[in-house]
This record gives C-alpha cells, sequence and structure tokens, in this order.
C-alpha cells in the first residue's frame, strides 16, 4: 500500500481531465507519461482545440453529463418493454420487486441488530466489533443462498 505512494504516481486519467475541461492538465500528464515510458511527444493544447468542432462550448457539468448518456438511449428498445398490456405489467413489477429488493436488502442489515435488541437478544458487550462481526456473518451466508437461488432458476419446471 506505501509502495503506491512513494515508489510512482499515478496521474488522472487524460479523458477524465478533458471531459472535466481540464484541457491543459490532461496534455501535461500525457508528456508525463510519455517520458516516463521513454518516449518523446509532441500534443499541445491547440492539437486538442483543433480538433473542436467549429463553436464547440464544452460542457462539462453533471446536467450535460446526464444528457450525453441519455442520448445514447435507444427509445424503441424501452418501447418494447412496454409494448402490450401484458408486456407491460410484467416490466413494472419486475422493475417494482428490483427497486424494493433494493431497499430491503441493506435496510434489512442496518436493522437487523435494533430488531435482535428490542426482541431482547443478547449481544455480548455490544460493541462495534460484535456488530460488524455479526453482519459479516450473515452476508457471508446469504451468499450459498444468492448462489443456489441462480442455479434454481436455470431448472426446467
Amino acid at each position: 500500500f506505501l509502495a503506491r505512494f512513494l515508489l510512482f504516481t499515478i496521474y488522472e486519467s487524460p479523458k477524465y481531465l478533458i471531459g472535466k475541461g481540464r484541457d491543459e492538465e490532461a496534455v501535461r500528464v500525457i508528456h508525463e507519461v510519455a517520458k516516463r515510458n521513454g518516449k518523446t511527444i509532441t500534443l499541445t493544447i491547440e492539437d486538442l482545440r483543433a480538433c473542436e468542432p467549429e463553436g464547440y462550448v464544452a460542457q462539462t457539468d453533471a446536467a450535460a453529463a446526464v444528457k450525453r448518456h441519455l442520448d445514447k438511449v435507444d427509445a424503441k428498445k424501452v418501447k418494447v418493454l412496454f409494448a402490450t398490456t401484458r408486456m407491460a405489467l410484467s416490466t413494472s413489477i419486475m422493475m417494482t420487486i428490483w427497486a424494493l429488493i433494493g431497499l430491503a436488502y441493506p435496510l434489512y442489515n442496518a436493522f437487523l441488530p435494533y430488531i435482535q435488541a428490542s426482541k431482547g437478544a443478547q449481544f455480548d458487550d455490544g460493541s462495534t466489533y460484535i456488530t460488524y462481526r455479526n453482519s459479516l456473518i450473515i452476508s457471508t451466508l446469504g451468499i450459498p443462498g444468492a448462489l443456489l437461488g441462480g442455479v434454481l432458476v436455470e431448472l426446467p419446471r
């Protein structure tokens, strides 16, 4: 772990830096990585800007990022899931179930010690160590259940 900080530097990704509008830093990182690999490059900030279309304004805020990602979503593929009443109902139920499972699992694990304590369960000294140990045991025992469920789903009826 310490070797990562003491022996070498990990640079931020140039793609990330350009996406955040930090073109100068991206060019500097590219030059530094090339130098460390024994190469020389001639990339300049002007070269990067020459690739931009005329009148281009970088949109680096979160709303623009969400819009860029949503532009890639093909509405036709989503529409198919709601093409018939039965498909719409099935899709809606499936999405609701996944959402509720996504909420229930972490909430169950977060409140399980409280629920058990309110029912009179004793947890040794009630220390943080014991709480996390018990949570680890419960979560670990859930792994075979998930694997078994995956196998059972694939079995023919």
